[in-house]
């Protein structure tokens, strides 16, 4: 099973909205980390990233599809494995934008 797929089944489980509720706390955690940092650009090992903002994997390849958009290059997730390099440049004007777009709170 793919890694994103494991995302997409607990988006699809009938406990959604609790499983929603506290990745939303998590994602915030994690833009904090960005913009209090001004980090426009986050490397390394999928499993490895994830683990340094306190994320399973495959909680942190949701993340990676939410701010996909916000990307300067966009992030395949079909291929996305634990060993994957990634290699996030986050453009900060797109990532503004886009969370005015989705009414985010942080």
């Amino acid at each position: 099973m793919k890694i994103i797929d494991v995302w997409n089944e607990k988006l699809e489980s009938a406990q959604v909205q609790d499983f929603y509720n506290q990745y939303l706390e998590e994602e915030m955690g994690v833009y904090k980390r960005l913009l209090a940092d001004k980090k426009d650009k986050i490397v390394g090992k999928l499993s490895e990233v994830a683990q340094n903002f306190d994320m399973e994997s495959w909680v942190f390849a949701g993340f990676i599809d939410g701010i996909n958009t916000s990307l300067k290059k966009a992030v395949d997730l079909e291929k996305l494995t634990e060993d994957s390099d990634i290699d996030l440049k986050i453009d900060f004007d797109k990532l503004y934008y886009n969370m005015l777009k989705a009414k985010a709170t942080w």
